[in-house]
């Protein structure tokens, strides 16, 4: 097998990467559904916006853009902190008053172990990943406006680095409907090993998600998000060039004030360019990464005391690859078909009101027609958040 078909194999067919198999499909805040009703309110065991985007697009930017992901993350780390410091200055009105504390905000910092970061099936390669979070959010009235950054720094494959950007508001419509919509951005980043004998495969992305939801009685809420999203690849491979499209329909039962149920369901369809990629040397295959999936999930959590809750998830993705290539063109996605497990576990622990301690451990694992994407992974991440 040429090399960067093994390569194209085992990142591109649903390794990390952003749209695919563990990328915004499980974009939820910190693991655990927030309806749009619990964003706006501020629930007690709301999970913040900022902890959510873990593996969304893991990939770093290329060269030249590296200082621009820092300075745009220190810009957005100064606003953070500059922000309420400026609210209370000036007068000490009630007006004043009202307006410093419709400002919110949070800063986190963990670690993240990754057993295997290319979700390869041979040539297993691990990595300690440093990950941090900042948000900010203003709710002067009805509509709570937020914006989110994550920066993820790999210790060791440092090609692996990526940033995520989000903004977006929130607001109730009448007594029990609640809406969202908020935009998402991943600059250009490399998705695989510096290699000069490959070309570079880098990718961007932009998109957005929109939901509403309503209360159909006090224990439960149903409903429906929207998310489109638009792979940018390089212009080497422009074929996979793709538009991810995904409809969903989230559902949160409180049997009691402890017990939390989440259950969910989505469909997706990806739609890509197709076209001719780069091989060894000159040579160039046919690419068509277009596919059809749904998956659902579902997930647990109790509270065992004010500041201790735990959360049990499993999810299920089945993907088919809709290319009408015969394989011996298209030997990378013809025919096939996956099934992307998910098995998680997470801890949060607040001992203090502006104090917040994640936990969690994730397990992985592929199933597919084809043996050579198959994969294991496992994960453990453990951070602090501080509110302000």
């Amino acid at each position: 097998m040429a090399k960067i078909e093994e390569r194209d194999r085992n990142i591109k067919a649903g390794g990390p990467m952003a749209g695919t198999d563990t990328g915004t499909e499980d974009k939820e805040n910190g693991g655990l559904r927030v309806t749009a009703k619990e964003r706006f309110k501020q629930f007690p065991d709301e999970e913040n916006p900022a902890g959510s985007f873990k593996r969304s697009f893991p990939h770093r930017p290329g060269q030249g853009r590296r200082g621009r992901s820092f300075g745009l993350a220190a810009a957005l780390s100064l606003i953070l902190l500059a922000v309420p410091a400026l609210a209370e200055e000036g007068s000490t009105s009630k007006e004043t008053e009202k307006k410093k504390h419709a400002w919110t905000g949070e800063i986190e910092t963990g670690l993240i172990y990754d057993s295997n970061v290319f979700q390869a099936k041979s040539k297993i390669e691990s990595d300690l990943i440093w990950e941090s979070a900042f948000s900010l959010a203003y709710r002067p009235r009805k509509t709570r406006w937020s914006g989110a950054a994550v920066l993820n720094r790999y210790l060791q494959i440092q090609e692996l680095n990526y940033s995520f950007f989000e903004v977006g508001g929130e607001r109730p419509f009448g007594e029990k409907y609640y809406g969202s919509l908020f935009l998402q951005f991943s600059p250009p980043a490399s998705l695989d090993k510096e290699d000069p004998t490959l070309p570079t495969i880098e990718l961007r992305s932009a998109g957005f998600t929109a939901q509403i939801d309503r209360d159909l009685t006090s224990w439960w809420n149903t409903g429906l998000s929207v998310t489109y999203n638009r792979l940018d690849y390089n212009a080497d491979f422009d074929a996979k060039d793709t538009d991810l499209v995904r409809l969903g329909l989230p559902q949160t039962f409180r049997p009691a004030l402890s017990w939390r149920l989440s259950i969910d369901y989505a469909v997706e369809a990806g739609s890509a360019k197709g076209g001719a990629v780069p091989i060894d040397g000159e040579a160039v295959r046919q690419d068509n990464a277009s596919y059809r999936a749904q998956a659902g999930g579902v997930q647990i959590s109790y509270r065992f005391a004010s500041p201790l809750m735990v959360r049990l998830r499993y999810r299920v993705r089945q993907k088919v690859f809709t290319t009408d290539l015969p394989e011996d063109v298209e030997p990378i996605h013809a025919g096939r078909r996956d099934t992307n497990h998910l098995l998680l576990i997470g801890l949060r622990y607040q001992p203090f009101p502006k104090i917040l301690i994640r936990a969690r451990s994730e397990y992985l694992w592929r199933n597919s027609s084809d043996s050579a994407v198959e994969f294991k992974e496992t994960l453990y991440a453990a951070s602090l958040a501080y509110f302000f």
